[in-house]
C-alpha cells in the first residue's frame, strides 16, 4: 500500500477526499501508521476470520486533534483500512459482519479484539475469511444501514 493509492482511493468519495493543504501531514501520518496496521487471521470451529485494525494509539491521536485535522486523519485511516481490506478480502461491496457469540466471542476476547460481543477498535474491518458476500451470513442483516439507505426514510 502506498500513500498515492490512498489519495487516489480517497478522491473517489466526497466523504474521504483529502484537502491539498493536508497532504504533507497526512503523508507523514501514513508512513507512521502503515507500520501500526494489524491484520490478525484465525480459525474458530473450522471457519476462518480476519480482523484488520489500528491500535488504540491511533484512535487517541485522532481524538486529540482539532476537528478539521481529526476529519482528515479519520479519512486517512478509513482509506488505509479499505486498501488493506481489498488486498485481503477482495473487492466485495459489503463484508458480512459475523455474529460475535459462543467460541468466537471467547477467542475475540482472548485476543483483546472484542468485549461483551462488541469490537473494541473504532477503526477495524472484521469478516469471514475467505471473504464471503451475502446478507444471510451478516449479523446486521435485519438492521443493515446499507439497506436502510437504499429504501429511504419512508
Amino acid at each position: 500500500m502506498t500513500f498515492a493509492e490512498c489519495v487516489e482511493l480517497a478522491a473517489r468519495s466526497p466523504d474521504t477526499a483529502f484537502c491539498r493543504q493536508d497532504l504533507p501531514r497526512l503523508e507523514e501520518l501514513f508512513e507512521k501508521w502503515r507500520l501500526l496496521l494489524i491484520c490478525e487471521q484465525f480459525t474458530v470451529q473450522g471457519q476462518g476470520y480476519a480482523c484488520i485494525y489500528f491500535p488504540d494509539q491511533v484512535e487517541l491521536e485522532i481524538s486529540a486533534a482539532n476537528p478539521g485535522q481529526g476529519w482528515a486523519m479519520t479519512a486517512l485511516v478509513q482509506t488505509m483500512l479499505w486498501l488493506e481490506g481489498r488486498r485481503l478480502f477482495g473487492t466485495a461491496f459489503c463484508l458480512p459482519l459475523p455474529e460475535i457469540k459462543g467460541e468466537l466471542k471467547d477467542v475475540l476476547k482472548e485476543k483483546r479484539l472484542a468485549e461483551h460481543g462488541h469490537l473494541l477498535h473504532a477503526f477495524c474491518l472484521f469478516s469471514f475469511l475467505p471473504a464471503e458476500s451475502g446478507c444471510a451470513r451478516c449479523s446486521l442483516h435485519l438492521d443493515c444501514p446499507q439497506k436502510q439507505m437504499e429504501q429511504g426514510p419512508f
